[in-house]
């Protein structure tokens, strides 16, 4: 299966490879690199053939052509560059086609989990090998329903297309495995990052496709792009680590798409971000942060964004809706959908407002699996769990959570909805076939009589296997007005 590319991002007529520092390049209509290194020693402006090379640091722009993994028995497989260690305790086969594992952590080591990425156009068997005999499995997310053999040290099951999956063996750590979509390869005014370790940060031209081949590995930032029809895509990874969060950031700029790879956030910040833009999507991404304040994706003063089809594994909030800098700006119509999320350390599965300052609205959040958040115990104020609705100024309203599954990894509080200070209010939430696993509080909380929570619906919810209703012990209301249950 392809997923489908936006050719009028497509009107350019270049190839670039990327392994230098601080590049833009901007829009080519009818020139070629030449293939020849071009070599920059000082903060120039440099034109070859009528293209302007802005900044660029020491290293080589030269022309080479966006790849995609060889695909046999339908998957396409790459490795990764000898950087990036190997797991020690996972093999993969899938398909019958060896998948490289490798282990993910902050620099010290800590909070390891392995992956194993490919892309698949269909359906496919995979065999995981463990480095001991398996005595117990778990395969999530759960609403998948995925069955498995066991022999000896071998996993065995299939899977109907591309998804991710996040399996545990044993006590080990944990593998996310990505089968990602086979993806629309770029044509026209595009920066291929080569395979191996690439050090840049890249600022997009209008139009541009930045690419990253198989096996390759960004260590930087695709950054400040305020520029508008900007896809960043491939089967590479973004890897933060050379830089200080936000990797990718598509900052005021209006109709960009970012699908396909792989980021890993091990500094402080917010792994990607689309701040002031119009229409931004993120699609098929795999997100993992091992670093405070590690979001993974944040739409911040951002309207018409769509996040889909994620795996988010991050230390602080997987998805984190803002409102902040501005309240003359409204954020409106923001869709999550078909993403799986897990917060290990102090954050929420979603959460919609945190330090906003102007309006949100229109908030739909659907047939998503949150498999487990953490958090503080600061009630009432941003105590964090799976999903949450908090307001430190003005409104909040039109949040819908419907078909979400809530597992039982880790989770501190099931719901919070509330209004932290006397400056904002929240209202019209709808809660519709939401599960929670979980035992644990559901709390809706306004700050006062004159900064209430009104209008909150549960349809169809369930808590610890029990259907909710008003008088359910783990349910908590202050300041509220219009609780019903359907």
């Amino acid at each position: 299966m392809k997923s489908t590319n936006m050719t009028d991002y497509r009107t350019m007529k270049k190839n670039t490879t990327i392994n230098s520092e601080s590049l833009r390049v901007p829009n080519q209509n009818q020139f070629l690199y030449p293939r020849k290194q071009i070599h920059r020693q000082c903060r120039l402006v440099k034109v070859v053939l009528g293209i302007v090379l802005v900044g660029l640091a020491t290293g080589v722009v030269q022309a080479q052509t966006a790849t995609e993994p060889a695909f046999v028995n339908g998957i396409g497989a790459w490795g990764e560059p000898g950087s990036v260690p190997k797991s020690a305790y996972y093999h993969l086969g899938v398909n019958g086609i060896p998948i490289q594992c490798h282990k993910r952590s902050d620099a010290a080591g800590n909070y390891e989990v392995d992956t194993a990425r490919f892309a698949t156009t269909g359906s496919w068997t995979a065999s995981l090998t463990n480095n001991a005999a398996i005595t117990s499995y778990d395969i999530r997310p759960h609403s998948r329903g995925i069955s498995a053999t066991v022999n000896g040290n071998v996993l065995t099951f299939s899977v109907s297309g591309p998804d991710k999956l996040y399996v545990t063996l044993n006590s080990n750590p944990s593998i996310v495995i990505s089968a990602t979509p086979r993806l629309t390869l770029p044509t026209g005014n595009v920066v291929v990052i080569a395979a191996g370790d690439q050090t840049n940060v890249i600022t997009p031209a209008q139009g541009q496709t930045i690419w990253l081949n198989p096996s390759s590995i960004l260590h930087g930032k695709i950054a400040d792009t305020r520029a508008s029809l900007v896809r960043v895509a491939g089967y590479g990874t973004l890897d933060l680590t050379a830089s200080t969060g936000l990797g990718l950031d598509f900052y005021q700029a209006n109709n960009c798409t970012a699908e396909g790879f792989l980021v890993v956030n091990s500094v402080s910040g917010w792994s990607c971000r689309a701040f002031g833009s119009g229409s931004p999507t993120f699609r098929d991404l795999t997100v993992l942060s091992f670093g405070s304040n590690g979001d993974g994706i944040d739409p911040t003063q951002s309207s018409s964004v769509l996040i889909t089809n994620c795996f988010l594994r991050t230390y602080d909030d997987a998805i984190s809706i803002k409102n902040n800098g501005s309240s003359s700006v409204t954020v409106n119509n923001i869709n999550v959908a078909g993403c799986t999320m897990l917060t290990y350390m102090n954050g929420n599965g979603v959460v919609v407002g945190p330090e906003n300052t102007g309006p949100i609205q229109n908030v739909i959040v659907d047939n998503c699996d949150i498999l487990g958040s953490t958090g503080s115990d600061n009630y009432p104020s941003h105590s964090h769990g799976a999903l949450g609705v908090i307001n430190e100024s003005n409104t909040i309203s039109g949040v819908t959570f419907s078909n979400i599954r809530c597992e039982n990894l880790n989770l501190r509080n099931n719901l919070e909805i509330a209004v932290a200070n006397s400056a904002g209010s929240i209202s019209t939430v709808k809660l519709i076939n939401v599960n929670w696993d979980n035992n644990n509080s559901l709390y809706l909380t306004g700050f006062d009589s004159n900064h209430q929570v009104s209008g909150v619906t549960f349809q169809n919810c369930f808590i610890a296997g029990r259907y909710l209703n008003s008088g359910d012990p783990k349910l908590t209301t202050n300041y509220v007005n219009g609780v019903t249950f359907q």
